[in-house]
C-alpha cells in the first residue's frame, strides 16, 4: 500500500502535523516528502502494535506502537484509507488481526494529550535520528 497520510512530528521545537508519502514494504513503513523524493525515512513495524486512536477517530487518526524507536502518530486522508492503512500496517507488523492492543499511557486521566509524555519520546527519537 502507499499513499499520503499525515505524520505528526517535532519540527523546529513545534509539534504539526506534516503531510508524507507512505509506502509498506515487507516490515518497514517508508515515507517522504513526496513519491519522487529520494531522502526518505523509515519505521520498522515488525512486531509493532498498530491500532485505531479512538480518541480521534474524527480525524481518521491512527497509532504505531512499540517500534524500536518509539511511537508514532499518524492520519489517513479517509475512513477508508485507514482501514487499509490499519489492514495492511497490522500484516506488516506480523499482528494477528483479531488483536487489538489498547495503550493509553500519553493520555491524561481526563483523556487529554499528556504533551510531557510526547515530548520525552520525541527527544529520544530525535537523538537517535542525530
Amino acid at each position: 500500500m502507499e499513499g499520503y497520510c499525515l505524520i505528526y512530528r517535532n519540527q523546529d521545537g513545534q509539534k504539526v502535523w506534516s503531510k508524507r508519502w507512505f509506502t509498506i514494504r515487507d516490515n518497514l513503513l517508508i515515507y517522504s516528502r513526496n513519491p519522487n523524493d529520494t531522502n526518505r525515512r523509515k519505521i520498522n513495524v515488525e512486531g509493532a502494535q498498530i491500532m485505531p486512536d479512538s480518541r480521534r477517530a474524527d480525524k481518521f487518526q491512527f497509532k504505531i506502537a512499540n517500534t524500536p524507536r518509539g511511537n508514532y502518530y499518524l492520519r489517513a486522508m479517509s475512513e477508508a484509507d485507514l482501514e487499509d492503512w490499519l489492514a495492511d500496517l497490522k500484516s506488516a507488523a506480523g499482528e494477528d488481526d483479531d488483536e487489538y492492543y489498547e495503550d493509553e499511557e500519553e493520555w491524561d486521566e481526563e483523556g487529554e494529550w499528556d504533551e510531557e509524555e510526547w515530548e520525552e519520546e520525541e527527544e529520544e527519537y530525535d537523538e537517535e535520528e542525530e
